[in-house]
C-alpha cells in the first residue's frame, strides 16, 4: 500500500508539473513582434505585389533623403527639406518600386527555359541588369527627380550629361555584387524588398550627385 500511495503521488506531482509547463511551452512557442511583422509583409506582399514594392521603395527613400541631409554639413542644423523628402517619396512610389518590380519579372521570364542554373544564371542576369537596365534606370531618376523639382528641360540635360557617366561608374562598383548576390540567393518575391536596402545607401550617394 506504501508503494502504491508513493507511486499515486509521484504521479500527481509528474502531472502537475507538465500542466504548469504548458503556458511556457505556448509562450515559447508563439510568435514574435518580428515574426509578425514580416509575416504580414509577405501576406502584403503575395496579395499585393506592386503597391507593397511600390510603398516600401517610397518609404526607404525617404529614409535615405533624410540621411543625405543630415550628413550635408550645411544642412545639418537647419530643418529639414519636406520637398527633398517629398520627391523622394515619390520617386520611390512611381519609379524605384513598380519598375524594378516589373524589370525584374521580365528577367525572369526570359529565363524560365533557360539550361543556365545557379551561379551562371545570376551572373547572365547580372550582366544583361546592368547593361541595359541600370543604365536607362538612372537616366530616368534624373529625369523624374529635375522635373519634381521644377528644373527646366535644358536644366534636366545639363545636369544629366555632366553627372551620368560618374554616376554610372560608380553604380558598377555597388550593384553587380549586390545583384549577384541577390539573384542567386534571394527568392523572386524578396528581390525588390533585397534591392531597397541596398538602396537605402546607394540612393544617399545618387542624391548627392543630383542635388
Amino acid at each position: 500500500n506504501a508503494e502504491y500511495m508513493g507511486g499515486l503521488r509521484h504521479t500527481a506531482i509528474l502531472h502537475s508539473m507538465s500542466q504548469q509547463s504548458v503556458p511556457l511551452r505556448v509562450q515559447l512557442a508563439s510568435p514574435g513582434l518580428g515574426h509578425q511583422l514580416l509575416h504580414g509583409y509577405l501576406a502584403l506582399l503575395a496579395k499585393h505585389p506592386v503597391r507593397t514594392k511600390a510603398t516600401t521603395a517610397a518609404f526607404m527613400s525617404v529614409i535615405s533623403d533624410i540621411i543625405s541631409q543630415r550628413l550635408n554639413k550645411n544642412n545639418s542644423n537647419k530643418p529639414l527639406n519636406t520637398v527633398s523628402i517629398r520627391n523622394q517619396f515619390m520617386v520611390g512610389l512611381l519609379l524605384r518600386g513598380p519598375a524594378i518590380h516589373y524589370w525584374f519579372s521580365f528577367l525572369e521570364r526570359q529565363f524560365q527555359k533557360s539550361s543556365l542554373k545557379g551561379g551562371q544564371l545570376a551572373l547572365a542576369k547580372m550582366v544583361i541588369d546592368q547593361g541595359l537596365f541600370a543604365p536607362v534606370f538612372i537616366s530616368l531618376y534624373f529625369i523624374i527627380i529635375g522635373t519634381l523639382e521644377g528644373k527646366s528641360t535644358d536644366a534636366i540635360y545639363d545636369k544629366w550629361r555632366k553627372e551620368f557617366r560618374s554616376v554610372l561608374l560608380r553604380n558598377w562598383s555597388v550593384w553587380p555584387i549586390a545583384n549577384l548576390v541577390n539573384f542567386r540567393f534571394v527568392p523572386p518575391h524578396l528581390r525588390v524588398l533585397f534591392g531597397n536596402v541596398v538602396s537605402l545607401f546607394w540612393t544617399i550617394y545618387l542624391i548627392s550627385r543630383t542635388r
